[in-house]
């Protein structure tokens, strides 16, 4: 609800009923969220207790779109949060944690690892998720109607060329922890060589080929028949992620 204020604020299409009201209505919406919050405890591990922090999360960038540190100091917080909870373990070998909650911890731990990084990097500060605190895979490249709470075992992945609600996310979590290799490289203490310099090079290459041909750049006259949020993720998987990642935090919230 807060977001949605926010959005008709921003585009300047409220509807009659909150014309003039809705910028009010979504800091009253922030308020009651941080007493919800507050009210279960957030630092306790709770069901949807991180999927919740990443919609305020989202609604807080929102509201001003800028680098600001308390943005950086909430995806922090979200992120020691989701690492007490094991979201950074994949988790196969964990028998308590069935099929669908385990697809659903990959989708929201690669959100949270993508705002890790790059909202550091916009402050031009260190990440606080290592690349090596965590093993949990990637999403698989599926259709939400083909699982759900009930089953036992999930569908094998679809081929990364067939376009699916989440493989946008997998192709710009690649390319984004790729660029977090780079990243972390640069910001250390140490020197590295100009052969691991080349390793780094080629790994990202790599990633850029392995590209979906649906997700693949393409001018704007080969692009009319295609939908609008298609054509977004096309432009923002071809720019560079510690610009675009910010305005596109839409994309990455799992469904």
């Amino acid at each position: 609800m807060r977001l949605a204020m926010l959005s008709y604020h921003r585009d300047g299409d409220e509807p009659p009923e909150f014309r003039g009201k809705a910028l009010d209505l979504a800091s009253t919406y922030r308020t009651l969220v941080a007493q919800c919050l507050v009210l279960a405890d957030y630092t306790k591990p709770l069901n949807h207790m991180i999927e919740t922090l990443v919609l305020h999360l989202h609604g807080e960038y929102t509201r001003s779109r800028e680098a600001e540190v308390g943005v950086w100091v909430l995806v922090g917080m979200i992120a020691r949060l989701a690492m007490r909870m094991g979201y950074h373990r994949d988790p196969k070998p964990f028998p308590n944690i069935t099929p669908f909650q385990g697809e659903m911890r990959r989708r929201v731990w690669t959100f949270v690892r993508q705002a890790d990084l790059l909202f550091s990097f916009q402050l031009s500060l260190p990440s606080m998720i290592r690349l090596g605190d965590s093993d949990t895979d990637l999403p698989r490249n599926i259709y939400d109607d083909e699982f759900d709470e009930d089953c036992t075992e999930l569908p094998p992945s679809r081929p990364m060329n067939e376009a699916t609600p989440v493989s946008y996310m997998i192709n710009k979590a690649r390319l984004a922890f790729g660029f977090g290799r780079v990243v972390e490289h640069i910001q250390s203490v140490t020197n590295y060589s100009y052969e691991d310099v080349m390793k780094m090079d080629n790994s990202l290459r790599e990633v850029q080929e392995l590209l979906p041909d649906h997700l693949k750049f393409r001018s704007m006259q080969d692009s009319v028949l295609d939908p609008a949020a298609l054509i977004m993720q096309r432009f923002n998987v071809r720019t560079q992620p510690s610009h675009t990642f910010p305005h596109q935090l839409c994309f990455f919230i799992p469904s």
